[in-house]
C-alpha cells in the first residue's frame, strides 16, 4: 500500500469544496444570476452555466489528482521493485523505463476520463427522464383540471338553464 495514495484524495475533495464555495460566495457578490433574470433570460440558465463550470472543474481536478496518485505509486513502487534497474540487467535502455511509465498514465489518465464522461452523461440522462416525467405529469395533471373545470361550467351553465327555463313556465303560467 502506498502512503501517499489516500492524502490525494481527501486534498482533491477538499479543493472541489473550496472551488464551491468560492463559486457560491462569487455570485453572491457579483449577482449574476440577478443580472441574468433582468436581461430576460430564465432562472436555468445561471443553473446551467453552473453546472458546467463545476463538472469540468471536477473533471479537470479528478485527472489531475489521478495523474498524481499514479505518478506517485509508480516512483514508489519502483523504488520498491526496483524494475528500472533490472530492465538495464536484461539489456533494455533506461527509456524503456520511461516509455512504459508513460503508457501506464497515460492509459490511466484515458480510463478515469472515460469513466467520468460516461458517470457525467449518465447523471445527464437521468436529470432530462426525471424533468420530461415531470412535464408530461404536470401537462397531464393540468389538461384533467381543465377538462374537469370545463365539464363543472357546464352543469352549471344547464343548471343555470334550467332554472331559467322553470322560472319562466312558474311566471308564464
Amino acid at each position: 500500500m502506498t502512503v501517499g495514495s489516500p492524502v490525494m484524495f481527501v486534498i482533491a475533495y477538499v479543493y472541489i469544496l473550496q472551488f464551491l464555495t468560492v463559486i457560491l460566495v462569487s455570485e453572491k457578490e457579483t449577482l449574476v444570476k440577478q443580472h441574468l433574470l433582468i436581461m430576460g433570460m430564465r432562472q436555468s440558465a445561471y443553473w446551467y452555466i453552473s453546472v458546467v463550470v463545476v463538472v469540468v472543474v471536477v473533471i479537470v481536478v479528478v485527472v489531475v489528482v489521478v495523474v498524481v496518485v499514479v505518478v506517485v505509486v509508480i516512483l514508489v513502487s519502483e523504488k520498491e521493485t526496483l524494475v528500472k534497474q533490472h530492465l538495464l540487467i536484461m539489456g533494455m535502455r533506461q527509456s524503456a523505463y520511461w516509455y512504459i511509465s508513460v503508457v501506464v498514465v497515460v492509459v490511466v489518465v484515458v480510463v478515469v476520463v472515460v469513466v467520468v464522461v460516461v458517470v457525467v452523461v449518465v447523471v445527464v440522462v437521468v436529470v432530462i427522464v426525471v424533468v420530461v416525467v415531470v412535464v408530461v405529469v404536470v401537462v397531464v395533471v393540468v389538461v384533467v383540471i381543465l377538462v374537469s373545470e370545463k365539464e363543472t361550467l357546464m352543469k352549471q351553465h344547464l343548471l343555470i338553464m334550467a332554472m331559467r327555463e322553470s322560472a319562466y313556465w312558474r311566471t308564464n303560467l
